[in-house]
């Protein structure tokens, strides 16, 4: 009879443990782990990280970049050839609105020539997309503007690709896009700009029409047959406006970061991802 009871009370134990191990399984595969699985503590994200530099993992139409300036201490093409080439001592500062440094200019006569016009000579469609933050009162351009911040210039034959602003106080200003000209803008926009506020500028075109955005939203367009010229000998120019080696036609007192062109329009949807995930 001893024997009997020993017996069974020993099949109860290892029932009762079994049981036990199962519930407990099941409660570990109800906290959301399963074995070799990341799990929510050993290195698994769904998270994107904030404020990256392009790359091929996030960037939209990836194969069309055909420039792209990091400004992460030197100002080298990230992405092509089109390395740019300080003039008057343009400076790196940090924190930058993405990586590790942003180029600082200082209005008066520094600025970074890229030759070739780093992408855009000639270009019939594209996207220009780069942070830009305008500080303090900006000087003249030659042409009703102040603070060019982008250019591209044949003395006396063509003016290309100017970003710049309409009031010397960038708290009162609005941002001009002069894809063909000097004088007549092709789009300007309908928000102001601020001082000392990094904005995320991107223009697009092609098809007869220029899209200019700001802070990933579209604030305003126009249709234009303005066509960028084809002259390899022109570079382009960040920080200023004009011909490089000859008189400035003004300055821009700001900061640039992630500079890029690409050779297609993005979509509207692209240009707010970028915004989104640099911000």
């Amino acid at each position: 009879m001893l024997f009997k009871c020993s017996l069974f009370l020993v099949f109860t134990l290892v029932i009762l443990n079994s049981s036990c191990g199962i519930q407990g399984n099941q409660s570990t595969l109800d906290s959301g782990f399963r074995p070799g699985l990341p799990s929510p503590t050993n290195g698994a994200t769904t998270t994107p990280a904030l404020n990256p530099e392009f790359d091929v993992s996030w960037t939209p139409q990836w194969a069309t970049l055909v420039s792209y300036w990091k400004m992460n201490g030197d100002w080298n093409d990230a992405v092509g050839a089109s390395n740019g080439i300080p003039a008057n001592g343009p400076v790196f500062f940090a924190p930058a609105q993405v990586g590790t440094f942003s180029g600082s200019f200082d209005g008066v006569d520094d600025y970074v020539g890229i030759a070739g016009g780093g992408g855009l000579d000639g270009l019939p469609q594209g996207t220009i997309v780069f942070w830009v933050k305008w500080t303090g009162l900006q000087t003249a351009s030659c042409c009703g503007g102040f603070g060019p911040a982008m250019s591209r210039q044949r003395d006396g034959v063509f003016s290309n690709n100017i970003f710049e602003l309409d009031n010397t106080d960038p708290n009162s200003a609005h941002i001009v896009w002069k894809a063909d000209s000097a004088f007549a803008a092709t789009v300007t926009s309908t928000s102001l700009v601020g001082s000392g506020v990094w904005r995320h500028i991107a223009i697009t075109f092609g098809a007869g029409t220029h899209s200019l955005y700001i802070d990933g939203v579209l604030d305003n367009s126009a249709a234009s047959g303005a066509v960028l010229v084809a002259d390899p000998t022109i570079a382009l120019v960040l920080g200023g406006w004009l011909e490089v080696g000859n008189p400035s036609n003004g300055n821009a007192a700001a900061m640039m970061d992630d500079v890029a062109v690409w050779t297609t329009p993005l979509l509207a949807s692209e240009i707010l991802t970028i915004y989104n995930r640099q911000k």
